[in-house]
């Protein structure tokens, strides 16, 4: 049986899993890559679904930078 959603609850869905996928960071702070071109700026980049989660290991705190959406041209 598939679950139908409002596109209300699916945006408090999707939300929710973003957070909780930044709240997991601190967890695995290294496992990502560091952003490619700009190593040297200790900035690293993990994928969730269609968006880039930017952030960067200062001591021992994740500090999440940006979220933005796959398809911008960075």
């Amino acid at each position: 049986m598939k679950l139908a959603f409002s596109a209300e609850a699916r945006a408090f869905i999707f939300v929710d899993d973003l957070e909780a996928r930044c709240r997991a960071l601190p967890a695995t702070p290294l496992a990502y890559p560091l952003l490619p071109g700009h190593e040297a700026s200790g900035i690293h980049r993990v994928v969730h679904g269609n968006y880039l989660i930017f952030y960067q290991v200062l001591d021992e705190t994740v500090v999440v930078l940006h979220v933005l959406s796959g398809a911008m041209d960075l």
